[in-house]
């Protein structure tokens, strides 16, 4: 597995444990060298699926959504922090990674990680609001979302509020895989259409001269996302 270079920074004598992990594709991966002691004492949760194994080590087998995930709780556990230090200081990496590393917090009892991962998400889209190009992963993070943490308003907010904002700058009304992702998804359909009804609503609610006003509607988008995107079909909603 990629990217565990932390863990031999350990003596040998705290490497006493092994993770399988299984993929939603089927194979499994195994994470050697891993300390139970670290588990224990971050993530008590998931210290919890180790038994002792006939080495006189202990082993676990959990089930994630990614490889990458796990990577992400591991280094957590081991440097508190899912990301490393240059991928804190940019934020240059996908999205998807935000909200996998969010949703496998929540699934162990990691509150402090769920929140950073949140923060991060949020950081991330705003300082794409000040590039050319949308961030890196922004469609699959959006199936990710809807759905495996449907319920957590705060990441559909988040998501929400940046793809509205930033609908015109981006060109989401003419981005293919934009619309293939409302299409699969018509409760994303539905809730953009919402989010961008309730910012118009506040924004008309602002005094503001006829410049800003066209400024700030410039750049979100128009009061019906129908006319951008076409391949959405709408009935039944």
């Amino acid at each position: 597995m990629a990217e565990l270079e932390f863990l031999a920074a350990n003596p040998n004598e705290y490497r006493d444990s092994t993770i399988s992990v299984l993929l939603p594709d089927g194979p499994i991966v195994r994470v050697a060298d891993v300390s139970y002691l670290f588990i224990t004492s971050k993530c008590p949760l998931l210290s919890y699926t180790f038994e002792s194994s006939l080495d006189g080590g202990y082993q676990a087998c959990i089930e994630v959504t990614s490889e990458a995930a796990m990577v992400r709780l591991l280094r957590y556990i081991y440097t508190d922090s899912y990301l490393t230090s240059d991928e804190e200081s940019t934020l240059n990496i996908s999205l998807l990674t935000h909200v996998e590393t969010y949703k496998i917090a929540r699934d162990y009892d990691l509150p402090a990680l769920q929140l950073a991962a949140n923060s991060s998400l949020t950081r991330a889209v705003e300082i794409s609001c000040s590039v050319p190009n949308p961030p890196s992963g922004l469609c699959d993070t959006i199936r990710f979302v809807y759905k495996h943490l449907a319920a957590e308003q705060c990441l559909l907010d988040t998501l929400l509020n940046y793809c509205v904002s930033a609908f015109r700058y981006h060109r989401f009304g003419t981005d293919p895989e934009f619309q293939r992702v409302a299409f699969e998804i018509p409760k994303f359909h539905q809730d953009i259409c919402i989010t961008n009804h309730e910012r118009d609503f506040q924004d008309e609610g602002k005094s503001m001269s006829p410049q800003s006003v066209s400024s700030a509607h410039s750049t979100q988008a128009p009061r019906t996302l129908l006319q951008c995107l076409p391949l959405v079909h709408t009935t039944g909603r």
